[in-house]
């Protein structure tokens, strides 16, 4: 195995593939980097012929940044631009519902926190690795707070820093089922909270919760940046009027690219002269 991952290290994709199959053949163990192997095999697929073979922009592995996520190891869309690690219908849901004037509370920094801060007013974002939050520091803009946390009770009580309502509330770090009871007075009536990896069994007290104060949810289920398997992440609100007033399927354009369906119609339609 250790011959492998010297092979991938230093760019031997190709000879690593090879290596990869051969151990598979072999019913070797993988020692617990099959998910690594699995990533470096599903990008020797001839994806540039796939894409060649499917309606104009509709290889969503593509136009969603996934295939240069996995690359790359980081959340990230097709440009190379930093995402939220959550599953990409919740990601495009979310971009659907924020407004420049909200007010963001985050647990858990990342791209996440890099994304947000260009489509709203303002973030704090509380972070507990000191190491992570050193390097995360330099990257964000100036309508972000980060706190670095890294004792569990200072971590959570982190909002009762702050003064005012969140619109926007996202428990994507350590500590959730505390954060979830935490962020109940502070979010404002309109607002929404992300709740990332809901599930997990581990959560449950938290989910449990906001079903108990009377919240509805929607589990936002699939695909996540830079990995093969899926997640939830659950959005949760107490004003269904969220629900209301978007724009109808056929015409959103979402960050993950268009659809089958709204490429077909694109292709039909007369073209100006």
């Amino acid at each position: 195995m250790q011959h492998i991952l010297d092979l991938i290290a230093s760019g031997q994709h190709r000879e690593a593939v090879a290596a990869i199959r051969q151990r598979l053949d072999a019913k070797h163990s993988f020692e617990g980097n099959g998910w690594l192997c699995g990533h470096l095999l599903a990008l020797d697929g001839d994806w540039d012929a796939v894409t060649r073979l499917l309606p104009k922009q509709t290889n969503v592995l593509e136009t969603s940044g996934w295939l240069l996520s996995v690359r790359m190891g980081r959340p990230v869309d097709r440009d190379g631009k930093p995402i939220p690690w959550m599953t990409y219908a919740a990601i495009d849901f979310l971009g659907t519902k924020l407004q420049p004037a909200m007010r963001v509370f985050e647990w858990g920094a990342g791209f996440s926190t890099i994304w947000l801060a260009s489509r709203v007013q303002e973030i704090v974002s509380i972070e507990e690795s000191s190491a992570w939050y050193e390097e995360l520091r330099p990257q964000l803009p100036a309508n972000v707070s980060l706190l670095c946390r890294p004792d569990r009770d200072a971590y959570v009580d982190a909002i009762r820093e702050t003064t005012g309502e969140f619109d926007l509330i996202v428990i994507d770090g350590v500590h959730r089922n505390e954060c979830a009871s935490a962020c109940l007075s502070r979010l404002s009536p309109n607002g929404m909270v992300v709740f990332d990896n809901s599930d997990g069994a581990e959560y449950d007290p938290g989910m449990t919760m906001f079903n108990d104060a009377g919240f509805l949810r929607i589990d936002f289920w699939g695909l996540i940046p830079s990995y093969l398997y899926k997640n939830c992440t659950s959005i949760l609100f107490r004003n269904p009027d969220l629900l209301r007033g978007s724009e109808l399927p056929s015409r959103q354009d979402l960050s993950t690219g268009i659809s089958c369906m709204q490429a077909i119609d694109r292709a039909m339609r007369p073209q100006p002269r």
